[in-house]
């Protein structure tokens, strides 16, 4: 499986200035995921190191942000949207890999079928949530846009392309000064 790059929100404000509804729904003609927020304080990470001569030192590693990460729902190199299962995880070789220890290695998956999206928890530790409601494990749950997933305990938005971009026109012009001539 091919990794996907997380991009954040600010790394379509170019692309949608540039291009009509019309042909950012052209290039991007599968949904992607917004992230939100994890629901709880941000986890820290530490690590006991012990040695005979100092006390017990802690080494603090950051928590993970995913505020306005956006992940594509597209397998690369597929030649349709959504023709294959894109799988969500923790685990790096995951399609859309989210490096949080609440979502298992291996959590649910994405497919495309009939002009339908649809998440599928594969059994995973924490579950899959979609608008508050917990995904059955092994059965189908059809999205909509502005649906709210959640992974473990990061959530997601599932925009589709015509979303994305009405979001990111919105917020491009909030935060980008224009040009006066």
């Amino acid at each position: 499986m091919v990794q996907t790059q997380q991009q954040r929100i600010q790394d379509f404000f170019a692309i949608a200035r540039s291009l009509s509804t019309e042909a950012f729904d052209k290039r991007y003609a599968h949904p992607f995921l917004l992230g939100r927020e994890v629901l709880e304080e941000e986890f820290s990470f530490a690590t006991a190191i012990a040695n005979v001569e100092e006390p017990q030192i802690l080494a603090k590693k950051e928590g993970l942000h995913i505020r306005d990460w956006v992940l594509p729902v597209h397998k690369a190199g597929s030649a349709a949207a959504g023709a294959v299962r894109l799988f969500v995880g923790r685990s790096s070789n995951n399609d859309l890999p989210i490096p949080h220890p609440t979502v298992s290695k291996l959590h649910a998956y994405f497919s495309h079928e009939d002009g339908k999206w649809w998440i599928v928890d594969v059994g995973s530790s924490n579950g899959t949530t979609v608008n508050g409601m917990k995904a059955p494990p092994r059965a189908k749950t059809a999205l909509y846009d502005n649906d709210v997933l959640v992974f473990g305990r990061c959530a997601f938005s599932f925009l589709t392309a015509r979303s994305l971009y009405d979001l990111v026109t919105r917020l491009s012009a909030a935060y980008e000064p224009t040009v006066e001539s």
